[in-house]
């Protein structure tokens, strides 16, 4: 797709989804670097994203997660290519020497280590004290897995894009106070839940029989695009006709197979009929049936997804369901 082209997608899907207003604090899940875990409040705001597309200003409530590269630095690139050059010396002291003030080194600069390492003049030196164990160290320190110097925003029910954002430090609410934590030592920042000044949010989901089913682990679950928080109240409508090939070609509806009666679910223990319309709060939710027709309150806080219940995929089932989706 040519990039005007996803630029209006992506203009018109943020125009749309912008019309939930957002008031109020933000629940956030921050997962560090060092793998700790903080989860709390923080003010609802935009975040800018500078990328090959152009500038874009992503509303808070749109944003699902934000995966933070490590931003390139080199103000001080003179001095520390000099003691890199150090880590060639035959002498064991003088690269130890260079190598302790190397490890002082910011995160950002580590970029320089692994250009070191990559250029032509570079020669593996024997014994301790090397390039190639300062990467392994210096990465190990800060919790880096790898090296990328973007950041990566997923938003929407399907849209993702890298570029250079304002993300910078966050000034966290919890239980314990608050917290204010460097943008550099955060891996990915969660957004678990983002109020909305008109509650009554609706979406109409086409969810295909060939794609979106619980068995199919890429992709068989379909993002809303719908935050909900523990408590609210949802509805789930649901109508139309599939056929499984991965069940004899049986035709369902979204009760089950054709011809089950119609069931108003509205507790958690309903076990799901195969063909059945499901949903979950959250990647790693629990599966609840929801059918042609669902009323109740959701468990946990989270982006809300749909499925249908199948626990073998087969890209050649066909046909579809339109559900409709309320979160008062």
């Amino acid at each position: 797709m040519k990039k005007s082209g996803l630029w209006l997608i992506l203009l018109s899907f943020l125009s749309f989804s912008s019309v939930f207003a957002q008031k109020g604090d933000a629940e956030v899940r921050i997962n560090m670097r060092d793998g700790s875990i903080y989860n709390g409040t923080v003010k609802v705001m935009n975040i800018e994203l500078t990328s090959d597309y152009g500038k874009l200003s992503i509303p808070f409530a749109d944003i699902s997660q934000i995966e933070l590269g490590i931003i390139p630095e080199k103000k001080n690139k003179t001095k520390i290519d000099f003691q890199l050059k150090q880590l060639l010396n035959e002498e064991e002291t003088t690269r130890q020497n260079a190598y302790e003030e190397l490890m002082k080194m910011e995160i950002g600069e580590i970029y320089l280590v692994e250009d070191f390492i990559s250029s032509e003049s570079y020669t593996m030196v024997e014994g301790i004290y090397t390039a190639d164990e300062l990467l392994s160290e210096i990465m190990l320190k800060y919790g880096v897995k790898e090296l990328v110097p973007y950041d990566m925003i997923s938003f929407g029910t399907s849209f993702s894009m890298g570029g250079i954002s304002s993300f910078q430090n966050v000034t966290l609410k919890t239980e314990f106070g608050m917290l204010t934590i460097p943008r550099n030592k955060i891996e990915t920042f969660e957004v678990v839940y983002v109020p909305g000044e008109n509650q009554n949010n609706q979406k109409n989901i086409i969810l295909q029989a060939s794609k979106h089913i619980s068995g199919n682990v890429n992709g068989g679950w379909l993002n809303t695009g719908i935050i909900v928080k523990k408590g609210q109240k949802i509805q789930i409508t649901a109508r139309g006709s599939i056929t499984l090939a991965s069940l004899s070609n049986a035709k369902y509806t979204p009760d089950g197979p054709e011809g089950t009666a119609k069931a108003a679910y509205t507790y958690e223990g309903a076990y799901p009929q195969y063909g059945m319309v499901v949903y979950k709060v959250g990647e790693q939710g629990s599966m609840i049936s929801a059918g042609s027709k669902y009323s109740g309150s959701v468990k946990d806080s989270g982006v809300l997804y749909i499925s249908i219940y199948e626990t073998v995929y087969n890209a050649a089932n066909t046909g579809t369901y339109n559900v409709t989706i309320k979160a008062f």
